[in-house]
């Protein structure tokens, strides 16, 4: 699950602070980008622009909807949807904008509880991005993530 490096995103991020015109794809690089170093040059660059860009910033709330998302998670390629979920949730998080959609990151955690099995295959992943690039306390999706990694020990034969 985890897509990138931390060069892959300082390159990605970089590239996108330079053209300047995408406020979607600068808030996600610099979401992920912060799970790995806060403070790095280059998402402090990244806070600037969105302090100098509000309405370009405030235009691109439209693009992070993670409700549909949620809504796949059922039945949809649990995969594709964690890792998208992911790109929306770095991106709401970096943007402030996580309270706003609180409740649909609520239903993702739940639907990976209620369907361990469904997401008992991604654990691995999840604890690996857990522990090399964890979500902010305040990214919607660390309580999903830790529920990903959970659901392999809730699959584990009864003792006896």
């Amino acid at each position: 699950m985890i897509r990138r490096d931390q060069e892959e995103l300082r390159d990605c991020l970089g590239v996108a602070l330079a053209e300047g015109d995408n406020a979607l794809r600068i808030a996600e690089a610099a979401g992920f980008l912060a799970r790995f170093e806060a403070d790095d040059p280059l998402v402090l660059e990244a806070v600037a622009w969105r302090e100098a860009h509000g309405e370009t910033v405030a235009d691109a709330r439209d693009g992070l909807d993670p409700g549909a998302l949620v809504d796949g998670l059922r039945t949809g390629d649990a995969r594709r949807i964690l890792e998208n979920l992911d790109s929306v949730a770095a991106a709401l998080s970096f943007l402030g904008w996580t309270d706003a959609h609180a409740l649909e990151f609520d239903l993702a955690r739940r639907a990976v509880v209620a369907l361990p099995e469904r997401f008992a295959p991604y654990a691995e992943d999840a604890q690996a991005l857990l522990a090399k690039a964890p979500p902010l306390c305040e990214d919607p999706m660390r309580p999903v993530w830790l529920a990903v990694q959970a659901s392999q020990w809730v699959l584990l034969p009864a003792p006896g």
